[in-house]
């Protein structure tokens, strides 16, 4: 009782009740138009994923190429990379597929494009290196130092892949 006692007057009271009652009739009027709009919204949802199906399907048979695929001309000439330095056993060699299947690597194109990192990669880090020490360092050039470092520059390459 002390809660109705500490208005002044009893229009204070019925301001209260009614600006309560107010505030439910409004919350109970919204609430089920935002059921029927999240209603909505999850059929407009459910159409547009089946339409993105169907047109992920329709392309699907233009092109079967997914999200980081090489074309066939990248791996042709990566396949050709290999092969002039007679790796062409290691491309078949089961013991490599399974070690990339398990790393994640599955697929035909996997075998090449790792020995074919595994080829170039040291030739372009041992340049790179090269090419730092020589133009960028800001230290006279020594040979025999910064060959060292970029030789093991070329062996982190060679354990990169």
């Amino acid at each position: 009782m002390d809660f109705f006692t500490s208005f002044q007057s009893s229009q204070a009271l019925y301001a209260v009740i009614l600006s309560g009652v107010a505030a439910f009739l409004v919350c109970m009027a919204f609430f089920p138009a935002q059921v029927v709009n999240a209603g909505k919204r999850l059929k407009s949802i459910n159409s547009r994923r089946e339409s993105l199906k169907k047109q992920h399907m329709i392309d699907g048979k233009k092109s079967k190429k997914r999200r980081g695929d090489l074309d066939e001309d990248t791996v042709r000439l990566m396949r050709s990379t290999v092969e002039k330095f007679r790796m062409e056993e290691l491309i078949n060699n089961t013991a490599l597929r399974q070690s990339l299947a398990q790393a994640g690597y599955r697929g035909q194109k996997a075998p090449v494009i790792f020995l074919f990192f595994k080829i170039v990669m040291p030739a372009l880090l041992m340049l790179f290196a090269l090419f730092y020490f020589y133009f960028i360092n800001t230290t006279p050039f020594e040979p025999t130092r910064h060959g060292l470092f970029a030789l093991v520059i070329g062996g982190a390459g060679y354990m990169l892949p």
